[in-house]
Parts: C-alpha cells; sequence; structure tokens
C-alpha cells in the first residue's frame, strides 16, 4: 500500500477547458442539466462521483476533490499517480474528448500536509494570528486564512472539518 509523503495530498482541483470540445455531450440529459439564468445565456452542470462540472458560453470548468473521487476521503493521502487515471475516468462519465482534462488550465490547486499535534490545533491558529506581516482572517474557530490577491494558505482541523 502507498504510504504519501505528509506534503503531497492533492485535493481539490479547479481545471477549465474551452467549451467546444463538450458541445456534444451537453445535449445528453442524463449526464447534463440546462439551467438558464433570467433568461440569459444558458449554462449546463453535471456531477460524477463528488466532482462537479459547470459549461457555459465561454468555457467548461471541473471542480472537486480528487482525493475523495480517488480514495473516498481526504483524510489519508492517496498515490499522485492515480490523478490521471481518475481525469480519464471523469472525461470519459462527462463526455470530454481524451486528454482534454490532462490539457486543462489549472485555476485551483489545493495541496495539503497532515500533521499530528500536542496540541488542540485552536492554539496553534491563535499563535498564528500574532506572527508579524501575516493577515490572518479567521473563517471559523478551527479555520484561519492568510489571503492575498493570488494566493490563499488554509489552516483548518481536517479532522473538525470531516465530522
Amino acid at each position: 500500500m502507498h504510504k504519501p509523503h505528509p506534503c503531497n495530498d492533492i485535493d481539490t482541483v479547479s481545471l477549465n477547458t474551452p467549451v467546444l470540445p463538450v458541445l456534444d455531450a451537453l445535449y445528453d440529459p442524463d449526464r447534463y442539466t440546462l439551467v438558464s439564468k433570467n433568461g440569459e445565456s444558458a449554462y449546463y452542470t453535471a456531477k460524477h462521483g463528488g466532482m462537479k462540472v459547470l459549461v457555459t458560453p465561454h468555457y467548461a470548468r471541473v471542480t472537486g476533490s480528487i482525493a475523495k473521487y480517488v480514495a473516498g476521503s481526504n483524510l489519508h493521502g492517496f498515490d499522485p499517480a492515480a490523478v490521471g487515471p481518475a481525469l480519464s475516468e471523469i472525461e470519459e462519465a462527462l463526455g470530454f474528448p481524451e486528454g482534454e482534462l490532462l490539457l486543462a488550465k489549472v485555476t485551483r490547486l489545493d495541496v495539503g500536509a497532515n500533521l499530528v499535534l500536542d496540541r488542540p490545533v485552536s492554539e496553534y491558529l491563535d499563535a498564528m494570528c500574532t506572527a508579524g506581516r501575516l493577515h490572518p482572517v479567521r473563517y471559523r474557530p478551527e479555520t484561519l486564512y492568510f489571503q492575498n490577491t493570488m494566493r490563499e494558505l488554509a489552516l483548518y482541523d481536517k479532522i473538525a472539518e470531516a465530522r
């Protein structure tokens, strides 16, 4: 069994691709649902194994936890080599041409590490709030974000999130 390095846990991904390759699949009601907003441009949605797809007139976006898709949970790492085959399964299920998601633009990639701590998570998060030039945003008692316009660092209690 693969034992991942604690810092190679890939979780949520968001992949954008041009809309043209998926146009034919959009007309399959077993795959996609047509959604219209105030009679304006229509868009389509679909779900497969926890992955969500949004198809607009301009792009198709696949978003979700690749860890949950591959391993059923994001609490434990999985072999990163499983990402390619998982994307191929998603492509087939949703009518994307073969290899399309491997060429897609990555607009979000969450990489994590599971740390075993000696103290409660809240004590570590409180200590981070007092660190020099960092500008924290507290989302919940067990979640702390550090953000700028390009990046986001999230620190949270993964066990509490899973409950």
